[in-house]
């Protein structure tokens, strides 16, 4: 993107920090989106400057203009959440989704159960982890005397392990299942919102 030129300096210097502000809000996004939102915003200023009532006054001009587009951090938090979220279910990276959950957590209840779901699933492969390190003590236990059961530790010995070592194999096929079900619903919501 080429960036404007002026001939007043201040006026220069007023556009390239609006420029700079754009570029910084934006900077956790695609190097196309970002490019692409730069040159949109730009041509907006550039299009207004064109249209402006005062050619001589490029720093009124330029002030003018910037007031009229807005803080660059509040009009563009919205796109950047949206892109954001769009490019982690899209990818279905899991450190992309985790950190757009943290982002977007101030925007209601729902990230918060999905923040609480991938936390469970992440424990959940940690104790697959755990399974593979200790054979013996880690797994899916059942107290068979009240049909109580968990999954971790047998710290009582009236729990018997059920799946032996079946339970890894098992593990990952639902956690990868439930996994793909909650991204996939992070992205049916995306599209309906």
């Amino acid at each position: 993107m080429k960036r404007l030129q002026f001939e007043n300096r201040t006026a220069q210097k007023v556009y390239n920090s609006y420029i700079r502000r754009i570029e910084q809000t934006i900077k956790s996004l695609s190097k196309s989106d970002r490019k692409e939102i730069v040159m949109e915003l730009n041509s907006h200023i550039y299009a207004a400057l064109k249209t402006a009532n005062r050619p001589n006054d490029d720093l009124g001009t330029i002030v003018s203009v910037t007031d009229k587009l807005g803080n660059p951090e509040v009009i563009l938090s919205p796109m950047v959440e949206e892109r954001s979220i769009h490019r982690a279910i899209k990818t279905f990276n899991p450190l992309r989704i985790a950190q757009v959950l943290l982002l977007n957590i101030k925007n209601g209840i729902i990230y918060s159960v999905y923040i609480v779901s991938y936390t469970a699933i992440t424990l959940c492969m940690i104790s697959l982890i755990f399974k593979i390190l200790f054979p013996d003590t880690i797994g899916f236990l059942v107290n068979p005397e009240n049909g109580d059961w968990h999954i971790g530790r047998a710290s009582n010995p009236a729990y018997q392990e059920v799946l032996g070592h079946w339970f890894v194999p098992s593990g990952i096929a639902v956690l990868a299942i439930l996994y793909l079900v909650l991204t996939l619903a992070m992205r049916l919501r995306n599209k309906l919102t």
